[in-house]
């Protein structure tokens, strides 16, 4: 669901203003318009700072053509004169984390009340997975050929994640966030049959799978791959009148006799989901066939094939996927259904390079649904079989702009969305609706109004269709800061 419609009345109720976007309830113009304000002049001996967002920076950032993190810090009496930001340990951090402050990008609004700056936080294999070190913000600027300092204490922690860097043995399962992925060639990669979720792989910046390595999520006999559905059992024989083979698993099961597995879901995949979530964004498994009358049993059904996602904040890499359907079986009685083909989405920050993927369906098994996005150059083998995602090319941490000119690549003549939040997360501009033209490249169309918020703005791009609670959302941080 899209949050802000849950929260509309009781903000409506309390402030007298809606978080939807509809005219009739703009106040006036004169009060609409945030940056007709009367500026007033800075006076830098009375800096102050009295909060940052987002709280929490994660390992990662900035590296292996992954984005930046942008830091906003809100106080007073900012000024761009010998304006800088300095992150340290908190005293008695127990690790001190590896980052880097683009202190040459810094932004300081013409209000001075916050300025952003970009920070990048490297691979650090001296952090582990669970890893929050505090640290300490400092902001520094002159004043009166002085330099002056305010300290915000412990306010930030660097959040820690585990990197995967192996030639061995390697089972996917269940769901994982590394800041590094790197599995190299002559590594062996396995996925258990039977998973309920699908397997979801992220990376903070680079995942990198070496081509000569295949990934199989395919259905085994009535098994199926992460998240699919089973295949139907078989019609015993022997029985007078016959007797009936069982349904297949999944959201678009097969009815017996031999039904195949269906796929109902669009083909952009609004999410992906696993058996708990009820979603139809997944395989389903062929029924079983019916029995013969005094005859011969039935056939199984096949099982539906996996779902994975693999996910870089940076460039990712990897060879052929396969997520096919298994085939009902056919005894001497009525053939069993065939498994639907699974769900294959990758994702990339930064480029994409993609082997062949397969998720079609076995007999009379519906094909599965694959996806990718990707804001930079992507290589994609089966790109035209494929839903291309829509995604950001190369969006800016800082803007000046309260509709900054933004980028987005997607398929061509196929809609999307976008929205935004604040720092909260709690108020919530959108969803606005938008076609890719026939290039495929266009720019996001925002309203007259409103704009982005002060400060800092988590901005997506979703499929049509899909909400706020999909996880095939791309989501980045821009902080706004008011220029005169």
């Amino acid at each position: 669901m899209w949050p802000h419609l849950a929260r509309a009345l009781l903000a409506t109720s309390l402030g007298g203003c809606s978080l939807l976007y509809n005219p009739s309830n703009l106040p006036p113009q004169a009060d609409a318009a945030p940056d007709a304000e009367m500026l007033v002049d800075a006076d830098p001996s009375m800096l102050d700072v009295t909060d940052l967002k987002p709280s929490v920076l994660v390992e990662g950032a900035g590296a292996n053509g992954s984005r930046v993190a942008v830091l906003v810090i809100d106080g007073s009496h900012m000024v761009a004169e010998g304006a800088m930001v300095m992150i340290t340990p908190a005293a008695g951090a127990p690790k001190v984390p590896m980052l880097m402050v683009d202190n040459s990008k810094i932004v300081v609004e013409g209000n001075g009340k916050r300025l952003a700056v970009p920070v990048t936080l490297p691979v650090d294999m001296g952090l582990a997975a669970g890893d929050m070190i505090a640290m300490d913000v400092t902001v520094v600027q002159t004043s009166g050929g002085s330099m002056l300092t305010k300290k915000l204490g412990g306010k930030l922690q660097i959040k820690g994640l585990g990197e995967l860097d192996t030639m061995g043995a390697v089972s996917l399962t269940g769901s994982t966030e590394y800041s590094f992925v790197n599995i190299r060639a002559g590594a062996t990669l396995t996925v258990p049959g039977g998973q309920m979720n699908p397997i979801i792989i992220r990376s903070t910046s680079s995942l990198t799978i070496a081509p000569s390595i295949s990934i199989n999520l395919s259905g085994s006999g009535m098994t199926p791959g992460p998240a699919g559905g089973a295949g139907g059992t078989a019609g015993p024989g022997g029985i007078v009148g016959g007797s009936q083979g069982g349904e297949g698993g999944g959201p678009a099961k097969g009815l017996p006799s031999g039904g195949g597995g269906g796929f109902n879901a669009p083909e952009q995949l609004t999410s992906i989901d696993g058996m708990t979530s009820g979603g139809p964004n997944r395989s389903s498994g062929g029924a079983g066939g019916d029995g013969m009358s005094l005859g011969a049993a039935g056939g199984a059904g096949g099982a539906g094939g996996g779902s994975i996602a693999l996910i870089a904040d940076g460039n990712l890499v990897a060879g052929a996927v396969t997520a096919k359907g298994a085939a009902g079986t056919m005894p001497g009685g009525n053939p069993g259904g065939g498994g639907s083909g699974g769900v294959v989405y990758a994702r990339a920050g930064g480029t994409l390079t993609l082997g062949a993927v397969d998720v079609t369906g076995t007999g009379n098994g519906a094909a599965g649904r694959a996806r990718y996005d990707a804001g930079s150059t992507a290589t994609v083998a089966s790109a035209g079989s494929m839903f291309r995602g829509p995604a950001f090319v190369d969006p800016p941490a800082i803007v000046k702009s309260e509709r900054p000119m933004l980028s987005v690549v997607g398929t061509p003549l196929k809609p999307f969305q976008f929205y935004w939040t604040n720092d909260t997360g709690l108020e919530i501009q959108g969803p606005y609706m938008q076609t890719f033209p026939a290039s495929g490249t266009t720019m996001l169309a925002f309203p007259t109004t409103p704009g982005l918020f002060r400060g800092l703005n988590t901005l997506c791009v979703l499929a049509a269709g899909a909400d706020a609670t999909s996880n095939t959302k791309t989501c980045v941080d821009v902080a706004y800061l008011f220029a005169p």
